[in-house]
Parts: structure tokens; C-alpha cells; sequence
């Protein structure tokens, strides 16, 4: 399989004309769970000339941090928003809010947003997000069992319980990938659904017998004497996709210039995230319950905000492979080029 991003090196630049309002319309979605804009974006305009107030959804993990950055380095401010971040346990729950109308933008992996759009939902992938790293040692979505468990290998994993975020997302659609790769009979796992920052308690208490869990909680589990057995994203593709930052074309429609300016604020956060590691590092802990000594030795994800279509249809696919959706849609029509 070849599911990556194209030009892994830095974010694309393309214009993009979005906006920010929402459809009010409450959906509950039976799915689940993260090209870059023009620098000089245009700024959006809010009442008597201040800033436009976005809210943004997103999970708190690693991959959250160029969000963050961006919103402390004064990126969304200089085009013209005020950004407020909110977390959610999963992209299925980011989807249904946004379309309900609580969130402008979330970011969430790929797979809840195409399960949304299968379902004839109208959203668009504006700006990417991250992607999966090149190796197993790098990755920082992995596996992982307690020190002591007799899961020694992904074959192992047959038969187990393992715990995800969400059912029916991104981390389900890899996993699976990856055991069916190494031939191990993905229809034999059970999957448990557990927030990300409760899975190290119900790993170490047996609720589970594996949890695939993103940084920062890698290295706590690590330093547990838990072990990795298996990392999913590079044992598909190198750079798989995992998340990226959607709206609603009710969103882009009505306020063009706030879509505009949160992709082109997007894209230099992600920029300033893949420039400054260190910078990654130090504001993880002030969203997560993670220590500094923990944020200093995580693996960091590969930020990355261009889009590709033919990789999201590939991933689309999959989920189609998984019963997660019926139908894929094509890749184009998923990703907003401001045409």
C-alpha cells in the first residue's frame, strides 16, 4: 500500500478561500477516530473590525502542539481570528459537534471526516495536519503491552483486547491494515474504546491487553516497563496519513475569509512546529497532563499540511476494506482548493 502525503518535506502553498459558519443541523454519525494555505491569506474581519472568534475542536495529544503554537505565537491573530481550543475524546465526536454547531473547525483523523462525507454529510478537508513517521522507532502512534504480558510479537495480538480512542476511526482502519499486512487475522481483535489519557491505567490493570496510543502516552507507558509490539502507520507506508483540519461548506460558503485565514494560520503554526522541535516539546505540558521531563523525550509527529487526494481516497478505500464506511468518495471531491 502507498498511502502517504506528497511532499513530505514541508506544507504545500495554495490559496484558499473558506469561511466560518456552521450547518444547524445536529446529526448522530455511527463513525468515529491528526495543500497548506497561502501564507498571506487574507484576514477575516470581525464586528467593528475585531478579530473573528473560531472555535476549534481537536484531541489532546501530541499532534495537537502546532495548534497550540500557533494561537500562543499570534499566527491567527495576525489574519484576523481569535481561536478557542476545545478537546473531545474522538474524531466521531469532533464531527458530530462541528455539524451540530459547536465547533468551526476540528482536527481529527482522516477516517471520521470521510465516514461523514460517505454518509452525504458536506464537509471538506481544508488543511493537513500530520502524518505517521518512516519507522517503527520513530512512529508515535504504536502498540503497546505491559512489561510482563506474554504478547510478544503483532501475532500475538490475535484474539486480544486492544484499546482505541475510537471505534470506527483512524486508529482501527491502521491497525487492522497493518495485522492483515503481516498476515495476523485482524477480525479476531477486540477493540476498547478508552480516551487516550485513560489507557495507561486500564493497560497496567489488565482491563486491555494492548493500547495503540499516541505521544506523549508512548513514553509514560514506555516508562512503566510497558513494551511497543507493533507500530501500524509505517509497517503500511512510510507518511501515512493520519489527521488533518476540516469544516463544513456551510463553513466555507458564508465567511470565506475566516477559512482563508485559519488555513493560512494553520500552516505557519505547522511550519513554526516542524522548525522549532523544541518549542513542540514545551507546550505540550500545558494541554496534557504530561510532565516536561516526559514532554522532552517523546517521539514528536510529523506535522505536515498539505493535502493529498489520491492518499485520502487510498485511505478511504481501506475503510471500505473494514466495513467502517459502505462507499469511498472520491479524493478530490473531500479536499477544498478555493476554486
Amino acid at each position: 500500500m502507498g498511502i502517504r502525503a506528497a511532499g513530505t518535506g514541508g506544507p504545500a502553498r495554495r490559496t484558499r478561500r473558506a469561511g466560518a459558519a456552521l450547518l444547524g443541523l445536529v446529526v448522530t454519525l455511527a463513525v468515529a477516530a491528526c495543500g497548506g494555505g497561502d501564507d498571506g491569506g487574507g484576514q477575516a474581519e470581525g464586528g467593528d473590525g475585531g478579530l473573528t472568534p473560531v472555535v476549534v475542536g481537536a484531541l489532546p495529544t501530541a499532534n495537537t502542539a502546532a495548534l497550540n503554537l500557533g494561537v500562543e505565537q499570534g499566527f491567527f491573530e495576525d489574519e484576523g481570528l481569535d481561536v478557542t481550543v476545545e478537546y473531545a475524546q474522538g474524531g466521531a465526536t469532533m464531527v458530530t459537534t462541528l455539524v451540530s454547531g459547536d465547533f468551526d473547525v476540528i482536527g481529527a483523523g482522516y477516517v471520521p471526516a470521510i465516514s461523514a462525507m460517505s454518509q452525504g454529510l458536506p464537509l471538506k478537508f481544508v488543511v493537513g495536519g500530520d502524518l505517521g513517521a518512516d519507522t517503527d522507532e520513530a512512529e508515535w502512534q504504536t502498540v503497546l503491552v505491559k512489561g510482563d504480558s506474554p504478547i510478544q510479537t503483532p501475532a500475538d495480538l490475535a484474539g486480544k483486547r486492544i484499546a482505541v480512542n475510537a471505534v470506527k476511526g483512524v486508529l482501527e482502519v491502521a491497525l487492522r491494515a497493518a495485522l492483515d499486512e503481516l498476515g495476523v487475522d485482524s477480525s479476531s481483535i477486540e477493540l476498547v474504546e478508552i480516551p487516550f489519557p485513560d489507557m495507561p491505567a486500564n493497560l497496567e490493570s489488565g482491563n486491555v491487553d494492548a493500547a495503540y496510543a499516541p505521544e506523549p502516552f508512548i513514553t509514560s507507558i514506555l516508562d512503566a516497563g510497558g513494551r511497543q509490539v507493533l507500530a501500524p502507520p509505517p509497517t503500511i507506508a512510510p507518511g501515512f496519513i493520519n489527521g488533518a483540519w476540516e469544516t463544513t461548506d456551510q463553513f466555507i460558503a458564508e465567511q470565506p475569509e475566516a477559512v482563508d485565514a485559519f488555513v493560512a494560520g494553520m500552516t505557519r503554526a505547522i511550519e513554526y512546529a516542524q522548525e522549532n522541535p523544541d518549542e513542540v516539546r514545551r507546550i505540550i505540558p500545558t494541554y496534557t497532563q504530561i510532565p516536561q521531563d516526559v514532554a522532552d523525550r517523546i517521539r514528536l509527529p510529523v506535522f505536515d499540511a498539505e493535502l493529498d487526494p489520491a492518499a485520502i481516497e487510498e485511505l478511504a478505500q481501506l475503510a471500505v476494506r473494514y466495513e467502517v464506511i459502505e462507499t469511498a468518495p472520491a479524493g478530490e471531491d473531500m479536499v477544498y482548493t478555493g476554486d
